[in-house]
């Protein structure tokens, strides 16, 4: 398997993902700015302090997705480096190229992945 294209499409994706981590600490950053010393927010109306609220934890939970898929990119790198690149971690069988060229950094075939997200408890 030729896999200098699977390797550019993975730096792309580990890129973007870098870019997008940094924005979304620049956000953060930027709705934390009104705040005082102590947490607080005193120039703002309650309404305003509950959406900012909102919008952090958004922020947060985007920012671990991205760092659980840098994770992943990682590891495809570590597979490609190992020679395993391209085989189910869980079954050993060869993963479909389409997935592969869809989802680059996936470990798993489409029958262990659904298996591994109902042992994980995601859906």
């Amino acid at each position: 398997m030729n896999l200098e294209p699977f390797r550019t499409a993975l730096s792309e994706r580990k890129a973007a993902t870098e870019a997008d981590l940094e924005n979304l600490a620049r956000e953060l950053r930027e709705l934390g700015g009104d705040n005082g010393d102590e947490g607080g927010s005193l120039g703002n109306h309650l309404a305003d302090d509950g959406s900012n609220v909102q919008e952090q934890e958004r922020i947060i939970r985007v920012d671990g997705d991205l760092r659980a898929m840098l994770v992943q990119i990682d590891d495809a790198f570590e597979r490609m480096d190992a020679g395993t690149f391209g085989i189910c971690a869980r079954c050993g069988e060869p993963i479909a190229a389409e997935r592969l060229e869809y989802v680059p950094f996936v470990a798993y075939c489409i029958d262990c992945q659904a298996i591994v997200e109902r042992q994980n408890g995601g859906g």
